[in-house]
């Protein structure tokens, strides 16, 4: 008898647990969600801000470049300012934190909940499948490179147009969003590895085909690193970027959908 009333105990103090660490992760993460919005629509304002800024310093380029006044690496930042990967991906990051506002701000607003499923869905393609490996590669190889000499990713030259500011804001705080989105709690949205992987890699294909293309075009290479490397390490380093974006990106869809598992137990 007193056995079975200790068993009976011990469940109940297991339940009691399982319920109490319930509580404290729906507790969590409803804190979580209600950051989520006000982060990145601060975070939305100052990319928009960064993107404003550079294109006036672009222009301010274009009006030297007429004048004659430009230097060869400038002109040639003008002639192909829609080209760099940095743009690219900061086109990602513009695009995401555009969606994620807006269907953050549906949700609250508890607009018709087709819309709000159709942004939803379009905010996770999105993130999982480009912004957030997009946005690990360009941190990892800019930094990277830069330390090993700043001349061969972003030369002196560029910062008398562009300052530290707006290359942080192009290079490393594009870091915060991914960072808040890839803690924020997730129900729903979840993507297919192999429909994203399959995106991504036409994707990249078709940038190393632009960049490639501009080569052939204008006899210049967008970052200085390839004027120094042979074919075989140009292929090298082609190949190990598309490994390491692919990588990134199993990473970032293999986290989202431990999520799932997460939201399985609270449940």
């Amino acid at each position: 008898m007193n056995k079975l009333w200790n068993s009976c105990n011990t469940f109940n103090e297991h339940i009691k647990n399982n319920h109490g660490k319930k509580k404290i992760l729906r507790n969590l993460d409803l804190a979580v969600s209600k950051i989520v919005f006000p982060l990145h629509f601060l975070n939305f304002v100052a990319e928009v801000y960064a993107a404003v800024v550079t294109q006036e310093r672009v222009e301010w380029i274009s009006s030297l470049a007429i004048e004659g006044k430009s230097s060869p690496m400038l002109t040639n930042l003008w002639n192909n300012r829609f080209l760099y990967f940095t743009v690219w991906n900061f086109t990602l990051q513009l695009i995401f934190l555009g969606l994620a506002v807006c269907h953050e701000l549906s949700e609250l607003l508890k607009l018709n909940l087709s819309v709000r499923k159709k942004l939803g869905r379009a905010r996770a393609v999105i993130f999982d499948t480009f912004t957030f490996p997009c946005t690990l590669l360009t941190v990892t190889v800019f930094w990277t490179v830069w330390h090993i000499d700043r001349e061969l990713i972003f030369p002196r030259e560029l910062s008398k147009v562009f300052p530290d500011w707006l290359n942080h804001m192009l290079h490393t705080f594009i870091l915060v969003p991914v960072i808040v989105e890839i803690l924020a709690p997730k129900k729903h949205n979840f993507v297919d590895y192999k429909v994203a992987a399959r995106s991504l890699f036409l994707f990249a294909l078709i940038y190393q085909l632009v960049y490639l293309y501009v080569y052939m075009l204008h006899g210049v290479w967008l970052y200085p690193i390839h004027e120094y490397l042979s074919w075989t390490g140009k292929i090298i380093l082609f190949t190990s970027k598309i490994v390491a974006l692919m990588a990134f990106q199993k990473i970032g869809i293999s986290f989202q959908h431990r999520k799932k598992k997460m939201h399985n137990k609270v449940k």
